[in-house]
């Protein structure tokens, strides 16, 4: 009987360090995940700035071909600015809006920039030239780079979002954590 008693306590012995050693093992990583997030987050923040700040050529692109195109550019000038006053805002990803609203300057942009290429639709022999090309595949480089980095950011979000709703490991968080803040990890509206 008392063998049987002290396997008994040995196992509940070995329960509770493995249930221990696992609560450490999410106590570490939900905060590591939660950092990797935000550092991903900060990329496509400045991705997206980089962008940006290819404005000044695609200009120089459109008035080389046509300098009567005012419209055009004053808009890209205006999508330029709107997007170069965005602050960086770390606490975006806690807030689907906060990024909703990022994205809806981003998206401004995106449209002034697709218009650059609706205008190089009427000079496909001036769209060829080396000077424009080379700033179409800057442009084209930047927009991979945020793909990359979007997708880098929602992966991360996902993970940690994982942590905080799949049981066991959300059983853990939600001891350590009880308002444990989940990431948007879409940058559509939700």
């Amino acid at each position: 009987m008392a063998r049987v008693i002290s396997v008994v306590v040995a196992g509940i012995f070995g329960v509770c360090i493995g249930a221990g050693g696992y609560a450490y093992y999410i106590a570490k990583t939900v905060p590591a995940a939660q950092a990797k997030a935000f550092t991903a987050w900060s990329e496509v923040e400045s991705q997206f700035k980089a962008r940006a700040e290819l404005t000044p050529k695609l200009i120089a692109v459109v008035q080389s071909i046509n300098d009567t195109q005012k419209p055009l550019i004053e808009d890209l000038k205006a999508g330029q600015a709107a997007v170069l006053a965005l602050p960086p805002n770390p606490d975006a990803p806690k807030s689907a809006q906060s990024i909703r609203k990022f994205m809806d300057v981003q998206d401004g942009m995106s449209k002034q920039l697709g218009r650059i290429y609706d205008f190089l639709n009427y000079y496909p022999d001036k769209a060829r030239d080396g000077d424009v090309r080379a700033t179409l595949n800057e442009l084209e480089k930047q927009e991979s780079a945020i793909v990359v980095a979007r997708r880098t950011y929602s992966n991360l979000a996902g993970e940690v979002n994982g942590f905080l709703t799949q049981p066991p490991q959300s059983w853990v968080a939600n001891k350590l954590d009880p308002k444990p803040v989940k990431l948007a990890e879409k940058f559509e509206a939700e």
